[in-house]
């Protein structure tokens, strides 16, 4: 039994453009304007901007209506950077196993520190479809802050950044049983931020005396078996916990 989620580092081709500038005629013979061409703008670099998504087993299609993407500078002002097309309708269960969408390509943005990146989503116009016959289903989004991620970043002038949105759509869907209103699908804004030079990519195998179908010495979980990565060699690894307070450290 194999398991891996993966990502994959794309290159994108720089375009370079002449800019002309030319200066009118005035009385006299005297020029109104400059002769020179300007020199580049030396308080802006350029963002490139994809997204992936890992596996999760108990939805068909999830799509998001994405118009733009927020970028959250140091000293408090924001960066929106809109679809080149428009809005765009992007099913995140189609990026996984290394598959990317790139999302904004060489935007020029101002030069600075970055404290987090959000993606502009309109829920009502988003959807998620389930396994079976469970159909099509709306979604509340449970963050007053909407898809951001808290990951800073720096942008020195002229520098071309590439960054890669990782979605962990496992984490980020929540089912809630309702009672009579029925089920709620909740959204979290589950993902991490990372350079495209800093991904790559991990598999690993699994013993089959370790599967539930195997072993009835295991707990047949719903949603089946599972996999955590921990960093270091934590002789007992929490696996419970969402949050540190026990002085362990936490799966991805």
């Amino acid at each position: 039994m194999n398991v891996g989620k993966f990502w994959t580092v794309v290159a994108f081709p720089i375009v370079f453009g002449l800019i002309s500038c030319g200066g009118g005629g005035g009385g006299g013979g005297s020029t109104t304007g400059s002769s020179q061409v300007p020199p580049p703008d030396p308080g802006s670099g350029f963002v490139t901007v994809g997204i992936t998504d890992g596996p999760t087993e108990e939805v068909r299609s999830l799509v998001l209506n994405i118009a733009h993407l927020e970028l959250g500078h140091v000293d408090g002002s924001v960066t929106r950077i809109a679809m080149g097309d428009g809005p765009i309708d992007l099913d995140l269960m189609g990026l996984q196993n290394g598959t990317t969408h790139e999302l904004v390509n060489r935007a020029r943005i101002p030069v600075g520190q970055y404290e987090w990146m959000r993606l502009g989503v309109d829920l009502d116009n988003s959807y998620l479809e389930t396994m079976g016959l469970g159909g099509r289903h709306g979604m509340n989004m449970m963050s007053h802050e909407g898809l951001m991620v808290h990951q800073p970043f720096f942008v020195s002038d002229a520098e071309h950044l590439r960054l890669i949105l990782d979605f962990d759509l496992r984490l980020a869907l929540r089912q809630r049983q309702m009672g009579r209103m029925g089920d709620r699908w909740e959204l979290h804004p589950a993902m991490r931020l990372m350079e495209m030079n800093d991904a790559g990519g991990l598999a690993g195998s699994v013993s089959l005396a370790l599967v539930d179908a195997n072993n009835p010495a295991c707990d047949p979980a719903e949603g089946g078996n599972w996999v955590y990565l921990f960093v270091g060699g934590e002789s007992m690894p929490d696996d419970l916990s969402e949050t540190e307070i026990d002085g362990i450290p936490g799966p991805y």
